[in-house]
């Protein structure tokens, strides 16, 4: 399957139910899961809200916290963070303003997934920091975990 085809792939699945969805994270990490899981795993997640973003301000006198819906300036910064991230990863961006879910193999729950994937990297890869040594790692972990 050719790089440009595989994110049409995985946004045409229908969106991953969310009572049996493993949520990825609005992040190049999630992102790149969702990409090297593939059309067969993953999916767009179907999600209800938009969440809010939230600021914190470190000061001598505290943690400040500031939250106001997200508006379009705020999600075309995140979509830009996100494809910088898989570009450094050698993964082409996706679609924009998409929220992205695994189905848990034999209906693994996201805490087991999660613990499987961390547990993973961090015993076959310590040393991956960088994107695209993190998705070299992930290959494999996720070939590990979702078959």
């Amino acid at each position: 399957m050719v790089d440009d085809e595989r994110w049409q792939r995985i946004s045409a699945n229908p969106p991953v139910d969310e009572g049996t969805a493993i949520p990825l994270p609005e992040s190049g990490w999630g992102a790149l899961i969702a990409w090297l899981a593939g059309p067969q795993w993953a999916g767009p997640l179907r999600r209800h809200d938009v969440p809010d973003v939230r600021t914190d301000v470190v000061s001598r006198e505290g943690v400040v916290r500031y939250q106001c819906p997200r508006g379009p300036l705020d999600q075309e910064s995140i979509d830009d963070d996100i494809a910088q991230f898989l570009a450094a990863a050698d993964v082409p961006p996706p679609p924009r303003s998409t929220v992205w879910a695994v189905r848990g193999p034999g209906g693994l729950s996201a805490e087991a997934f999660w613990s499987r994937v961390y547990a993973a990297m961090e015993a076959d890869c310590p040393e991956a920091r960088l994107p695209r040594d993190t998705r070299i790692c992930l290959e494999r972990v996720l070939a590990s975990i979702l078959r």
